[in-house]
């Protein structure tokens, strides 16, 4: 999207969510890119469904940002809000107009526990009556932070993809 005009690293997050809390005012897109916002794990709560069904919480940084390093998984699931609040298009359809289909991905896409995904693998476990398919939790919990499944020739692809020009511009 900054390839294209859209958006820029540097920009703050709050241009494009203006009702993330105050604590936010000075997260960058860069920040939540690496995982130096200083963001909370509750700082936002995200269920699956469409992109209004984020919700922020007004609570303290966990640090100022950019002085600190710490994963989480949440501000992935803001950037991922973000690409759908700029472009208009779910997560998913634009990972695959922009991502899986221009690289050939086509063993690549978002989980589904309704949608059959062929050769793909699952656990087991002990029940009752012997080897039984174990739980699957909801991957759209996930949403931008995971949820995406593959194999490793698209991973290979994808890595061709990024580092050989045809994903984003050196």
């Amino acid at each position: 999207l900054e390839d294209r005009g859209r958006l820029k690293t540097n920009d703050l997050v709050k241009k494009y969510l203006t009702d993330a809390p105050t604590s936010w005012d000075k997260i960058t897109i860069y920040h939540l890119l690496t995982h130096t916002s200083g963001i909370s794990d509750n700082a936002a709560k995200y269920e699956p469904g469409t992109p209004d069904k984020l919700t922020f919480r007004d609570v303290p940084l966990n640090f100022p940002p950019g002085e600190q390093w710490a994963y989480t998984d949440l501000g992935y699931m803001v950037l991922g809000y973000l690409i759908e609040k700029i472009t208009g298009q779910t997560y998913e359809a634009f990972v695959q107009e922009n991502i899986f289909k221009p690289l050939a991905m086509n063993d690549s896409g978002m989980f589904s526990n309704e949608t059959v995904i062929p050769r793909r693998a699952t656990g087991y476990w002990p029940g009752d009556n012997g080897i039984e398919n174990a739980d699957r939790p909801d991957w759209r919990i996930g949403f931008s932070a995971g949820s995406l499944y593959s194999t490793t020739q698209d991973l290979l692809r994808w890595e061709e993809g990024l580092f050989g020009g045809k994903v984003l511009t050196p």
